[in-house]
């Protein structure tokens, strides 16, 4: 009797011990799951940059500057940025396993947002979408706002048609060019044929209605309306549009060109007028979103980052 006496005497202290306990690991892994991303940010960074004619950071969308890393490890700057967001992605995993926890603190929107940019950045683009539309939900109920994450979450299914986007076209452009490069050898209907696929390929994939690279600009730009306020923010967004902008000139370049090279625009006047009219287009979106960097620039457009986006648009 007296082992029973003892264990209820002492189960509400072992219950909230227990509490206790389960709250310190949502926590844990809370903060856990902030630094791996940071870092996957920093690392994915330096990857860039090093693939590239490097014009300072200030030319490329950072999601460093939005989840800075402090006292960052440089020896980890060789490995592939995706495991460190694999880890967040695990990390924030278990801490919403406790979700209550972080609703008591409202941090379960940020959460929502961690977890939907690390399943972006692992490649799970229907989940991270499922979950950008969840977090800010959760995000717009809490009564201190957070611009940086309703921002992004509004943001990210333009985000990934950006990268769906630049995939498609690199899938289209090279077979298209390796056709068009044969010039003469190619008789003028299968010429015709095969720049009338590219343009429906361009149509749907730079300007259809739902899922496209215009729709997804159109996207970022409803973003920045909630991040008005930050800086870091606007650039971030104003720099994954000029991303995006560079793969719509690469598949309006690559049609034009092979329409040349094919001999088919030269004898079609009407699809040599449709090539002038979106270049008209481009041109009109590409200067608004030139102007808006320069903005965001300390040094306008005597900032490399803008040097470089106009001289490569």
């Amino acid at each position: 009797m007296t082992y029973f006496k003892i264990t209820f005497r002492n189960a509400g202290f072992i219950l909230s011990f227990l509490l206790l306990l389960a709250s310190c690991k949502t926590f844990k892994s809370w903060d856990e799951a902030r630094e791996n991303f940071s870092k996957g940010a920093v690392v994915e960074m330096a990857v860039r940059n090093t693939a590239t004619e490097d014009p300072g950071n200030s030319a490329f969308a950072n999601l460093g500057d939005l989840f800075p890393h402090s006292g960052f490890n440089n020896g980890n700057l060789g490995r592939d940025p995706k495991v460190f967001y694999l880890q967040a992605y695990k990390d924030i995993q278990a801490a919403l396993e406790k979700s209550s926890k972080l609703r008591q603190t409202q941090e379960r929107g940020n959460a929502l947002a961690i977890k939907a940019l690390a399943e972006w950045k692992i490649d799970s683009l229907n989940r991270a979408r499922r979950t950008a539309n969840l977090a800010l939900e959760e995000l717009l109920r809490e009564p201190e706002r957070d611009p940086r994450d309703e921002a992004l979450m509004e943001a990210l299914p333009g985000l990934i048609a950006i990268d769906e986007a630049f995939e498609s076209v690199q899938a289209m452009i090279k077979p298209l060019k390796a056709k068009a490069d044969q010039g003469s050898n190619i008789s003028a209907d299968e010429g015709k044929s095969l720049i009338a696929d590219a343009k429906a390929h361009y149509t749907q994939t730079i300007k259809g209605a739902d899922g496209s690279l215009f729709s997804a600009l159109s996207t970022l730009e409803n973003a920045k309306q909630r991040g008005l306020q930050n800086k870091e923010i606007l650039r971030y967004l104003v720099l994954s549009q000029l991303a995006g902008l560079n793969t719509w000139q690469e598949e309006l370049n690559a049609v034009d060109n092979s329409a040349k090279l094919l001999g088919v625009k030269q004898n079609d006047p009407n699809l040599a007028d449709w090539i002038r009219k979106e270049w008209t287009a481009y041109r009109d979106v590409r200067k608004k979103h030139l102007d808006q960097l320069a903005e965001l620039l300390p040094d306008g457009e005597e900032n490399p980052g803008f040097i470089f986006w106009k001289k490569i648009l």
